[in-house]
């Protein structure tokens, strides 16, 4: 019994290293996971994942952003990341739609 306990709580601590995410890692932008960028529809780096506000309103302007980790940028051509951003666009056509926001996958149904 106890070997059989120590062997669940063994796998147990091996599942969590494997899967404990650090979200500092992600927006550092030194780290090469990190540095979240917004895509555009050519698929080129816009700059921080997020959307100017250009008129000065307080509300951003512009199209939803697709935005993807440095680690996925260098990972995808500049045409799957295009097709990335046309397919959040697709399913996301309302840039000022409130609420949850709608997450499209890289490599879903569709597989870029």
């Amino acid at each position: 019994m106890v070997q059989v306990q120590r062997w669940n709580l063994e796998v147990r601590v091996k599942r969590f290293r494997e899967f404990s995410e650090d979200l500092r890692k992600w927006f550092d932008k030194k780290d090469p996971q990190g540095g979240w960028k917004r895509i555009g529809t050519d698929g080129s780096v816009l700059g921080p994942c997020a959307r100017p506000d250009k008129d000065g309103d307080g509300d951003p302007d512009g199209p939803k952003p697709k935005c993807m980790s440095n680690k996925k940028i260098r990972q995808l051509t500049k045409k799957q990341r295009a097709a990335a951003v046309r397919a959040k666009r697709k399913y996301d056509k309302d840039p000022d739609r409130k609420g949850k926001p709608i997450n499209v996958s890289n490599f879903g149904k569709g597989k870029l």
